[in-house]
Protein backbone atom coordinates (compact mmCIF):
# COMPACT_ATOMS: atom_id res chain seq x y z
CA UNK A 1 0.00 0.00 0.00
CA UNK A 2 1.34 3.43 -0.98
CA UNK A 3 1.66 5.88 1.88
CA UNK A 4 -0.38 9.08 1.80
CA UNK A 5 1.96 11.94 0.97
CA UNK A 6 -0.65 14.71 0.92
CA UNK A 7 -1.99 14.11 4.45
CA UNK A 8 -0.36 14.78 7.79
CA UNK A 9 -1.43 12.20 10.40
CA UNK A 10 -1.54 13.68 13.90
CA UNK A 11 -1.61 11.17 16.77
CA UNK A 12 -3.12 12.44 20.02
CA UNK A 13 -2.13 9.63 22.35
CA UNK A 14 -4.35 9.44 25.42
CA UNK A 15 -1.73 7.41 27.26
CA UNK A 16 0.29 10.63 27.73
CA UNK A 17 -2.06 13.50 26.79
CA UNK A 18 -5.10 14.70 28.77
CA UNK A 19 -8.75 14.30 27.86
CA UNK A 20 -9.73 17.98 27.98
CA UNK A 21 -9.62 21.36 26.22
CA UNK A 22 -5.82 21.12 26.04
CA UNK A 23 -6.31 19.28 22.76
CA UNK A 24 -6.91 22.70 21.16
CA UNK A 25 -3.19 23.46 21.27
CA UNK A 26 -2.41 20.07 19.73
CA UNK A 27 -4.84 20.69 16.85
CA UNK A 28 -3.39 24.13 16.14
CA UNK A 29 0.20 22.90 16.21
CA UNK A 30 -0.72 19.92 14.06
CA UNK A 31 -2.06 22.30 11.42
CA UNK A 32 1.16 24.30 11.62
CA UNK A 33 3.11 21.08 11.02
CA UNK A 34 0.81 20.27 8.09
CA UNK A 35 1.63 23.59 6.47
CA UNK A 36 5.35 23.13 7.00
CA UNK A 37 5.20 19.62 5.52
CA UNK A 38 3.37 20.91 2.44
CA UNK A 39 0.41 18.59 3.04
CA UNK A 40 -3.08 19.39 1.84
CA UNK A 41 -5.05 17.70 4.62
CA UNK A 42 -4.85 17.03 8.33
CA UNK A 43 -6.05 13.72 9.79
CA UNK A 44 -6.28 13.51 13.59
CA UNK A 45 -6.16 10.15 15.33
CA UNK A 46 -7.05 9.60 18.98
CA UNK A 47 -5.07 6.69 20.38
CA UNK A 48 -6.45 4.97 23.51
CA UNK A 49 -4.20 4.07 26.40
CA UNK A 50 -4.04 0.50 27.57
CA UNK A 51 -6.85 -0.37 29.95
CA UNK A 52 -9.71 2.12 30.08
CA UNK A 53 -8.40 4.32 27.28
CA UNK A 54 -7.31 7.43 29.19
CA UNK A 55 -4.41 8.64 31.29
CA UNK A 56 -4.27 7.08 34.71
CA UNK A 57 -4.35 10.47 36.42
CA UNK A 58 -7.68 11.50 34.86
CA UNK A 59 -9.76 12.74 37.79
CA UNK A 60 -13.17 11.84 36.34
CA UNK A 61 -15.16 8.62 36.48
CA UNK A 62 -15.04 6.53 33.30
CA UNK A 63 -18.53 7.50 32.09
CA UNK A 64 -17.63 11.17 32.47
CA UNK A 65 -14.32 10.62 30.67
CA UNK A 66 -16.11 9.09 27.71
CA UNK A 67 -18.69 11.88 27.63
CA UNK A 68 -15.97 14.54 27.70
CA UNK A 69 -14.10 12.78 24.92
CA UNK A 70 -17.15 12.67 22.65
CA UNK A 71 -18.41 16.17 23.45
CA UNK A 72 -15.19 18.17 23.89
CA UNK A 73 -12.29 16.41 22.21
CA UNK A 74 -13.91 15.25 18.98
CA UNK A 75 -15.83 18.42 18.06
CA UNK A 76 -12.78 20.63 18.66
CA UNK A 77 -11.28 19.05 15.53
CA UNK A 78 -14.08 20.65 13.51
CA UNK A 79 -12.63 24.09 14.30
CA UNK A 80 -9.64 23.45 12.03
CA UNK A 81 -10.77 23.57 8.37
CA UNK A 82 -7.83 21.52 7.13
CA UNK A 83 -8.90 18.58 9.30
CA UNK A 84 -10.56 16.28 6.78
CA UNK A 85 -10.51 13.13 8.88
CA UNK A 86 -10.81 12.09 12.52
CA UNK A 87 -10.19 8.52 13.64
CA UNK A 88 -10.93 7.16 17.08
CA UNK A 89 -8.65 4.16 17.14
CA UNK A 90 -10.14 1.05 18.69
CA UNK A 91 -6.73 -0.07 19.90
CA UNK A 92 -3.11 0.92 19.95
CA UNK A 93 -2.39 -1.69 17.30
CA UNK A 94 -4.80 0.07 14.93
CA UNK A 95 -2.86 3.30 15.45
CA UNK A 96 0.37 1.45 14.83
CA UNK A 97 -0.97 0.14 11.52
CA UNK A 98 -1.69 3.70 10.36
CA UNK A 99 1.79 4.80 11.48
CA UNK A 100 3.62 2.07 9.63
CA UNK A 101 1.45 1.41 6.58
CA UNK A 102 -0.36 4.66 5.72
CA UNK A 103 1.37 7.73 7.12
CA UNK A 104 4.27 9.38 5.35
CA UNK A 105 4.01 12.50 7.50
CA UNK A 106 3.51 12.03 11.27
CA UNK A 107 2.91 14.53 14.07
CA UNK A 108 4.26 14.99 16.70
CA UNK A 109 7.79 14.55 15.40
CA UNK A 110 9.29 11.34 16.74
CA UNK A 111 5.95 9.90 17.82
CA UNK A 112 5.25 6.18 17.72
CA UNK A 113 2.79 3.94 19.48
CA UNK A 114 5.68 2.37 21.35
CA UNK A 115 7.08 5.74 22.38
CA UNK A 116 4.22 8.25 22.37
CA UNK A 117 5.02 11.95 22.46
CA UNK A 118 3.30 14.24 24.94
CA UNK A 119 2.24 17.51 23.35
CA UNK A 120 -0.47 19.74 24.78
CA UNK A 121 1.24 22.64 26.60
CA UNK A 122 1.44 26.36 25.95
CA UNK A 123 5.23 26.10 26.00
CA UNK A 124 5.08 24.37 22.60
CA UNK A 125 3.02 27.23 21.17
CA UNK A 126 5.48 29.76 22.60
CA UNK A 127 8.44 27.91 21.12
CA UNK A 128 6.92 27.85 17.64
CA UNK A 129 6.01 31.52 17.85
CA UNK A 130 9.43 32.70 19.04
CA UNK A 131 10.98 30.78 16.14
CA UNK A 132 9.16 33.18 13.84
CA UNK A 133 6.26 30.92 12.92
CA UNK A 134 2.66 32.08 12.52
CA UNK A 135 0.28 30.08 14.72
CA UNK A 136 -2.93 29.03 12.92
CA UNK A 137 -6.18 30.37 14.34
CA UNK A 138 -9.25 28.29 15.03
CA UNK A 139 -12.08 28.85 12.55
CA UNK A 140 -15.79 28.60 13.34
CA UNK A 141 -18.12 27.06 10.77
CA UNK A 142 -20.78 29.10 8.99
CA UNK A 143 -23.80 27.26 10.36
CA UNK A 144 -22.73 27.71 13.98
CA UNK A 145 -22.26 31.44 13.35
CA UNK A 146 -25.69 31.66 11.74
CA UNK A 147 -27.39 29.97 14.70
CA UNK A 148 -25.65 32.31 17.13
CA UNK A 149 -26.46 35.41 15.07
CA UNK A 150 -30.14 34.44 15.11
CA UNK A 151 -30.04 33.87 18.88
CA UNK A 152 -28.43 37.26 19.51
CA UNK A 153 -30.69 39.13 17.08
CA UNK A 154 -33.77 37.86 18.91
CA UNK A 155 -32.55 39.18 22.28
CA UNK A 156 -29.87 41.87 22.10
CA UNK A 157 -31.78 44.56 20.20
CA UNK A 158 -28.55 46.31 19.24
CA UNK A 159 -26.82 45.99 22.61
CA UNK A 160 -23.24 44.79 22.96
CA UNK A 161 -23.19 41.17 24.10
CA UNK A 162 -20.92 40.36 27.05
CA UNK A 163 -20.37 36.70 27.90
CA UNK A 164 -19.52 35.51 31.41
CA UNK A 165 -18.30 31.91 31.55
CA UNK A 166 -18.52 30.44 35.03
CA UNK A 167 -16.33 27.77 36.57
CA UNK A 168 -18.30 25.79 39.17
CA UNK A 169 -16.35 22.56 39.65
CA UNK A 170 -15.78 20.45 42.74
CA UNK A 171 -12.14 19.91 41.73
CA UNK A 172 -9.85 22.73 42.91
CA UNK A 173 -12.87 24.79 43.94
CA UNK A 174 -10.61 27.72 44.88
CA UNK A 175 -10.28 28.31 41.11
CA UNK A 176 -14.06 28.69 40.74
CA UNK A 177 -15.80 31.91 39.75
CA UNK A 178 -16.82 34.14 42.63
CA UNK A 179 -20.51 33.87 41.85
CA UNK A 180 -21.78 36.72 44.05
CA UNK A 181 -19.26 39.12 42.50
CA UNK A 182 -20.18 38.14 38.96
CA UNK A 183 -23.92 38.45 39.59
CA UNK A 184 -23.36 41.87 41.18
CA UNK A 185 -21.30 42.89 38.14
CA UNK A 186 -24.05 41.74 35.77
CA UNK A 187 -26.78 43.60 37.63
CA UNK A 188 -24.63 46.73 37.77
CA UNK A 189 -24.09 46.92 34.01
CA UNK A 190 -25.98 49.43 31.89
CA UNK A 191 -28.65 47.10 30.51
CA UNK A 192 -29.45 49.59 27.78
CA UNK A 193 -25.94 49.31 26.33
CA UNK A 194 -24.91 45.78 27.24
CA UNK A 195 -26.55 42.37 27.25
CA UNK A 196 -24.67 40.16 29.73
CA UNK A 197 -25.06 36.42 29.11
CA UNK A 198 -23.96 33.67 31.46
CA UNK A 199 -22.56 30.32 30.32
CA UNK A 200 -22.62 28.04 33.33
CA UNK A 201 -20.37 25.05 33.90
CA UNK A 202 -21.78 22.12 31.95
CA UNK A 203 -22.67 20.07 35.03
CA UNK A 204 -24.64 23.00 36.48
CA UNK A 205 -27.11 23.43 33.62
CA UNK A 206 -28.84 20.14 34.46
CA UNK A 207 -29.74 21.01 38.06
CA UNK A 208 -32.48 23.30 39.33
CA UNK A 209 -31.46 26.94 39.08
CA UNK A 210 -31.31 28.87 42.35
CA UNK A 211 -33.21 32.12 42.76
CA UNK A 212 -30.03 34.19 42.49
CA UNK A 213 -30.04 33.54 38.73
CA UNK A 214 -33.56 34.94 38.26
CA UNK A 215 -33.61 37.54 35.52
CA UNK A 216 -30.13 36.68 34.27
CA UNK A 217 -29.86 35.69 30.59
CA UNK A 218 -28.22 32.32 30.02
CA UNK A 219 -27.23 30.41 26.89
CA UNK A 220 -27.03 26.79 28.10
CA UNK A 221 -26.83 25.34 24.59
CA UNK A 222 -23.29 26.66 24.26
CA UNK A 223 -22.23 24.57 27.25
CA UNK A 224 -23.19 21.44 25.32
CA UNK A 225 -21.90 22.27 21.85
CA UNK A 226 -18.31 23.28 21.14
CA UNK A 227 -19.05 24.91 17.78
CA UNK A 228 -21.87 27.01 19.25
CA UNK A 229 -19.66 28.03 22.18
CA UNK A 230 -16.82 29.10 19.88
CA UNK A 231 -19.21 30.95 17.57
CA UNK A 232 -20.79 32.77 20.52
CA UNK A 233 -17.42 33.84 21.86
CA UNK A 234 -16.58 35.25 18.42
CA UNK A 235 -19.87 37.17 18.25
CA UNK A 236 -19.58 38.72 21.73
CA UNK A 237 -18.17 42.20 22.12
CA UNK A 238 -16.17 40.94 25.10
CA UNK A 239 -15.82 37.60 26.89
CA UNK A 240 -15.10 37.40 30.62
CA UNK A 241 -14.05 34.29 32.55
CA UNK A 242 -11.65 32.87 35.09
CA UNK A 243 -8.94 30.42 34.10
CA UNK A 244 -10.76 27.36 32.80
CA UNK A 245 -10.82 24.95 29.86
CA UNK A 246 -12.87 27.14 27.47
CA UNK A 247 -10.18 29.82 27.50
CA UNK A 248 -8.35 27.60 24.99
CA UNK A 249 -11.08 28.35 22.43
CA UNK A 250 -10.55 32.08 22.99
CA UNK A 251 -6.78 32.27 23.28
CA UNK A 252 -6.23 30.40 20.00
CA UNK A 253 -8.79 32.31 17.94
CA UNK A 254 -7.63 35.69 16.61
CA UNK A 255 -11.21 36.99 16.48
CA UNK A 256 -12.17 36.57 20.13
CA UNK A 257 -11.87 39.45 22.60
CA UNK A 258 -11.41 38.27 26.16
CA UNK A 259 -10.39 39.06 29.71
CA UNK A 260 -9.34 36.05 31.78
CA UNK A 261 -9.28 36.73 35.50
CA UNK A 262 -7.58 34.73 38.24
CA UNK A 263 -4.87 33.17 36.11
CA UNK A 264 -4.31 31.29 39.32
CA UNK A 265 -5.76 32.14 42.74
CA UNK A 266 -3.87 34.86 44.58
CA UNK A 267 -3.45 32.40 47.46
CA UNK A 268 -1.32 30.20 45.18
CA UNK A 269 1.12 33.00 44.32
CA UNK A 270 3.36 32.25 47.32
CA UNK A 271 4.17 28.86 45.77
CA UNK A 272 5.18 30.44 42.47
CA UNK A 273 8.53 32.03 43.19
CA UNK A 274 9.03 33.28 39.62
CA UNK A 275 5.56 34.75 39.23
CA UNK A 276 3.70 34.65 35.96
CA UNK A 277 3.25 31.40 34.08
CA UNK A 278 6.82 30.55 33.06
CA UNK A 279 5.66 27.14 31.79
CA UNK A 280 3.69 29.08 29.15
CA UNK A 281 6.42 31.70 28.60
CA UNK A 282 4.28 34.29 30.38
CA UNK A 283 6.31 36.66 32.59
CA UNK A 284 5.06 38.10 35.86
CA UNK A 285 1.88 40.14 35.24
CA UNK A 286 2.31 39.39 31.52
CA UNK A 287 0.34 37.96 28.61
CA UNK A 288 0.55 34.92 26.37
CA UNK A 289 3.28 35.42 23.77
CA UNK A 290 0.77 35.23 20.91
CA UNK A 291 -2.01 37.31 22.51
CA UNK A 292 -3.58 40.09 20.48
CA UNK A 293 -4.24 43.56 21.91
CA UNK A 294 -7.85 42.53 22.70
CA UNK A 295 -6.81 39.39 24.59
CA UNK A 296 -5.63 39.83 28.16
CA UNK A 297 -4.88 37.98 31.37
CA UNK A 298 -5.92 39.70 34.59
CA UNK A 299 -3.74 38.46 37.44
CA UNK A 300 -6.03 39.40 40.31
CA UNK A 301 -8.86 37.30 41.67
CA UNK A 302 -12.31 38.00 40.23
CA UNK A 303 -13.47 40.40 42.91
CA UNK A 304 -16.22 42.85 41.99
CA UNK A 305 -13.98 45.93 42.07
CA UNK A 306 -11.40 44.21 39.86
CA UNK A 307 -14.01 43.00 37.37
CA UNK A 308 -15.53 46.47 37.06
CA UNK A 309 -12.24 48.32 36.66
CA UNK A 310 -10.74 45.87 34.16
CA UNK A 311 -13.98 45.72 32.16
CA UNK A 312 -14.11 49.52 31.95
CA UNK A 313 -10.45 49.68 30.92
CA UNK A 314 -10.91 47.13 28.13
CA UNK A 315 -14.11 48.76 26.86
CA UNK A 316 -12.24 52.06 26.64
CA UNK A 317 -9.27 50.38 24.90
CA UNK A 318 -11.51 48.68 22.33
CA UNK A 319 -13.24 51.95 21.51
CA UNK A 320 -9.99 53.89 21.14
CA UNK A 321 -8.09 51.21 19.21
CA UNK A 322 -10.77 49.77 16.96
CA UNK A 323 -8.67 49.76 13.79
CA UNK A 324 -5.76 47.91 15.43
CA UNK A 325 -8.07 45.37 17.05
CA UNK A 326 -10.10 44.72 13.91
CA UNK A 327 -6.93 44.28 11.84
CA UNK A 328 -5.79 41.59 14.24
CA UNK A 329 -9.22 39.94 14.30
CA UNK A 330 -9.16 39.73 10.50
CA UNK A 331 -6.00 37.60 10.56
CA UNK A 332 -6.16 33.85 9.89
CA UNK A 333 -3.12 33.24 12.09
CA UNK A 334 -1.29 34.77 15.03
CA UNK A 335 1.85 36.68 14.01
CA UNK A 336 5.17 35.64 15.56
CA UNK A 337 5.64 36.89 19.10
CA UNK A 338 7.65 40.05 19.71
CA UNK A 339 9.30 38.42 22.72
CA UNK A 340 13.01 37.77 22.43
CA UNK A 341 14.32 34.20 22.28
CA UNK A 342 16.41 34.76 25.39
CA UNK A 343 13.34 35.88 27.39
CA UNK A 344 11.29 32.85 26.37
CA UNK A 345 14.30 30.66 27.08
CA UNK A 346 14.62 32.14 30.59
CA UNK A 347 10.97 31.45 31.38
CA UNK A 348 10.90 27.91 30.05
CA UNK A 349 14.20 27.06 31.71
CA UNK A 350 12.90 28.24 35.07
CA UNK A 351 9.92 25.89 34.74
CA UNK A 352 11.96 22.90 33.52
CA UNK A 353 10.32 22.89 30.08
CA UNK A 354 13.54 21.43 28.75
CA UNK A 355 12.25 20.16 25.40
CA UNK A 356 11.01 23.65 24.59
CA UNK A 357 14.37 25.10 25.58
CA UNK A 358 16.18 22.60 23.41
CA UNK A 359 13.97 23.50 20.45
CA UNK A 360 14.77 27.19 20.87
CA UNK A 361 18.48 26.49 21.24
CA UNK A 362 18.50 24.29 18.15
CA UNK A 363 16.73 27.08 16.30
CA UNK A 364 19.42 29.51 17.44
CA UNK A 365 22.10 27.00 16.52
CA UNK A 366 20.68 26.77 13.01
CA UNK A 367 20.78 30.55 12.70
CA UNK A 368 24.35 30.72 14.00
CA UNK A 369 23.43 32.46 17.25
CA UNK A 370 24.07 29.62 19.69
CA UNK A 371 27.75 30.42 19.99
CA UNK A 372 26.87 33.94 21.06
CA UNK A 373 24.54 32.58 23.74
CA UNK A 374 27.32 30.35 25.10
CA UNK A 375 29.77 33.25 25.11
CA UNK A 376 27.28 35.56 26.84
CA UNK A 377 26.54 33.04 29.56
CA UNK A 378 30.22 32.27 30.21
CA UNK A 379 31.10 35.98 30.16
CA UNK A 380 28.42 36.71 32.76
CA UNK A 381 29.72 33.90 34.94
CA UNK A 382 33.27 35.17 34.70
CA UNK A 383 32.30 38.72 35.57
CA UNK A 384 29.88 38.02 38.44
CA UNK A 385 30.53 36.37 41.76
CA UNK A 386 26.84 35.56 42.02
CA UNK A 387 25.41 35.31 38.46
CA UNK A 388 21.70 36.00 37.86
CA UNK A 389 19.32 33.10 38.47
CA UNK A 390 18.21 32.99 34.84
CA UNK A 391 21.82 32.59 33.65
CA UNK A 392 22.23 29.52 35.84
CA UNK A 393 19.08 28.01 34.36
CA UNK A 394 20.15 28.77 30.80
CA UNK A 395 23.59 27.27 31.32
CA UNK A 396 22.07 24.01 32.50
CA UNK A 397 19.65 23.91 29.60
CA UNK A 398 22.50 24.60 27.20
CA UNK A 399 24.31 21.61 28.61
CA UNK A 400 21.20 19.44 28.22
CA UNK A 401 20.62 20.60 24.65
CA UNK A 402 24.29 20.32 23.65
CA UNK A 403 25.78 17.62 25.89
CA UNK A 404 28.94 17.51 23.80
CA UNK A 405 29.81 20.91 25.24
CA UNK A 406 29.19 19.98 28.89
CA UNK A 407 32.86 19.39 29.65
CA UNK A 408 33.83 22.92 28.65
CA UNK A 409 31.46 24.27 31.29
CA UNK A 410 32.90 22.20 34.12
CA UNK A 411 34.49 25.11 35.97
CA UNK A 412 31.24 27.00 35.91
CA UNK A 413 29.45 24.01 37.42
CA UNK A 414 32.06 23.96 40.17
CA UNK A 415 31.06 27.51 41.02
CA UNK A 416 27.38 26.56 41.06
CA UNK A 417 27.93 23.65 43.41
CA UNK A 418 30.07 25.83 45.66
CA UNK A 419 26.96 27.87 46.48
CA UNK A 420 26.03 28.19 50.14
CA UNK A 421 22.37 27.46 49.41
CA UNK A 422 21.82 23.66 49.47
CA UNK A 423 18.49 23.93 47.66
CA UNK A 424 20.08 25.81 44.75
CA UNK A 425 22.82 23.20 44.53
CA UNK A 426 20.23 20.42 44.56
CA UNK A 427 18.21 22.04 41.78
CA UNK A 428 21.18 22.46 39.46
CA UNK A 429 22.63 19.04 40.14
CA UNK A 430 19.19 17.55 39.53
CA UNK A 431 19.04 19.08 36.05
CA UNK A 432 22.61 18.02 35.38
CA UNK A 433 21.45 14.50 36.24
CA UNK A 434 18.73 14.88 33.63
CA UNK A 435 21.38 15.82 31.07
CA UNK A 436 23.41 12.70 31.86
CA UNK A 437 20.27 10.55 31.75
CA UNK A 438 19.39 11.96 28.32
CA UNK A 439 22.82 10.83 27.13
CA UNK A 440 22.30 7.37 28.60
CA UNK A 441 25.03 8.02 31.16
CA UNK A 442 23.05 6.38 33.94
CA UNK A 443 25.87 6.04 36.48
CA UNK A 444 26.60 9.77 36.25
CA UNK A 445 22.92 10.64 36.51
CA UNK A 446 22.58 8.41 39.60
CA UNK A 447 25.46 10.28 41.26
CA UNK A 448 23.79 13.60 40.50
CA UNK A 449 20.37 12.55 41.81
CA UNK A 450 21.90 11.17 45.01
CA UNK A 451 23.90 14.36 45.51
CA UNK A 452 20.74 16.43 45.01
CA UNK A 453 18.97 14.43 47.70
CA UNK A 454 21.95 14.68 50.04
CA UNK A 455 22.08 18.46 49.63
CA UNK A 456 18.35 18.87 50.13
CA UNK A 457 16.74 16.06 52.11
CA UNK A 458 13.17 16.99 51.19
CA UNK A 459 13.84 16.92 47.44
CA UNK A 460 12.03 13.62 47.00
CA UNK A 461 11.68 14.16 43.25
CA UNK A 462 15.35 13.14 43.10
CA UNK A 463 14.32 9.76 44.48
CA UNK A 464 11.60 9.45 41.85
CA UNK A 465 14.16 10.15 39.12
CA UNK A 466 16.49 7.58 40.69
CA UNK A 467 13.68 5.03 40.63
CA UNK A 468 13.08 5.65 36.94
CA UNK A 469 16.78 5.29 36.14
CA UNK A 470 17.03 2.06 38.14
CA UNK A 471 13.96 0.77 36.30
CA UNK A 472 15.63 1.49 32.95
CA UNK A 473 18.69 -0.39 34.20
CA UNK A 474 16.39 -3.23 35.40
CA UNK A 475 17.74 -2.87 38.93
CA UNK A 476 14.39 -3.67 40.49
CA UNK A 477 15.45 -3.86 44.15
CA UNK A 478 17.10 -0.45 44.02
CA UNK A 479 14.12 1.03 42.18
CA UNK A 480 11.72 -0.35 44.78
CA UNK A 481 13.82 1.00 47.64
CA UNK A 482 14.14 4.59 46.40
CA UNK A 483 10.47 4.85 45.41
CA UNK A 484 9.44 3.53 48.80
CA UNK A 485 11.71 6.12 50.40
CA UNK A 486 10.23 8.88 48.22
CA UNK A 487 6.71 8.01 49.39
CA UNK A 488 7.84 7.74 53.00
CA UNK A 489 9.47 11.14 52.62
CA UNK A 490 6.17 12.75 51.64
CA UNK A 491 6.06 12.56 47.82
CA UNK A 492 2.40 11.58 47.68
CA UNK A 493 1.58 11.90 44.01
CA UNK A 494 -0.26 9.52 41.77
CA UNK A 495 2.61 9.15 39.30
CA UNK A 496 4.95 8.02 42.09
CA UNK A 497 2.51 5.44 43.40
CA UNK A 498 1.82 4.14 39.90
CA UNK A 499 5.53 3.82 39.16
CA UNK A 500 6.06 2.05 42.50
CA UNK A 501 3.19 -0.35 41.71
CA UNK A 502 4.69 -1.05 38.29
CA UNK A 503 8.06 -1.91 39.85
CA UNK A 504 6.35 -4.25 42.30
CA UNK A 505 4.46 -5.97 39.48
CA UNK A 506 7.69 -6.48 37.57
CA UNK A 507 9.04 -8.35 40.59
CA UNK A 508 5.93 -10.51 40.92
CA UNK A 509 4.79 -8.78 44.11
CA UNK A 510 1.21 -8.58 42.90
CA UNK A 511 -0.54 -8.18 46.24
CA UNK A 512 1.65 -5.23 47.22
CA UNK A 513 1.24 -3.77 43.72
CA UNK A 514 -2.56 -3.86 44.03
CA UNK A 515 -2.42 -2.14 47.43
CA UNK A 516 -0.21 0.63 46.08
CA UNK A 517 -2.41 1.05 43.00
CA UNK A 518 -5.45 1.49 45.24
CA UNK A 519 -3.61 4.16 47.20
CA UNK A 520 -2.78 5.89 43.90
CA UNK A 521 -6.43 5.83 42.85
CA UNK A 522 -7.44 7.51 46.11
CA UNK A 523 -5.09 10.44 45.59
CA UNK A 524 -6.48 13.77 44.44
CA UNK A 525 -3.14 15.47 43.87
CA UNK A 526 -1.85 16.29 40.42
CA UNK A 527 0.97 14.29 38.74
CA UNK A 528 4.48 14.82 39.96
Amino acid sequence: MAKHSDTLYAFYDLAVNPNCFDVVKFVVLADLARREAGCRDLHILFVPSEGEGFREDDQFEQANREWRFRNIMLPICSLMPSCKGVTVCASRSEAEYVETEMAEHIFPEGHSTEQPVQLFEWSEVAVASVQGKEIPSLVVGGQARAFVEDWIAARAKGRKVISITLREMGFQSERNSRLDDWLAFIRGLDQGEYMPVIIRDTDSIFVKQSAEFDGVIQFPETALNIELRAAFYEACYLNLMVSNGPIELCALNTKIRYLMFKVYPEAWAKDRTHGGLPEAAVPKDGQLPIAGPHQRFIWSDDRLDVIRSEFAAMIKFLAENEAEVEAFRARSSFPPTKMQCIDVLNLLASSNRLNGCKAILNHLDGSGNIGRIFKDVIRIYRNNVNPPQEMRDILLVLCLAFPDRMESCGKIFERITASSDPRKIAKYVLILGDAHAALGEFDASIRCYRLAFEKCGDMNVALLKLGIIYEQMEKWDEAEEVLRDAISGGLHHRDVYNKYAQILRNQGKLKEAVEVSLRAFALDSSPA
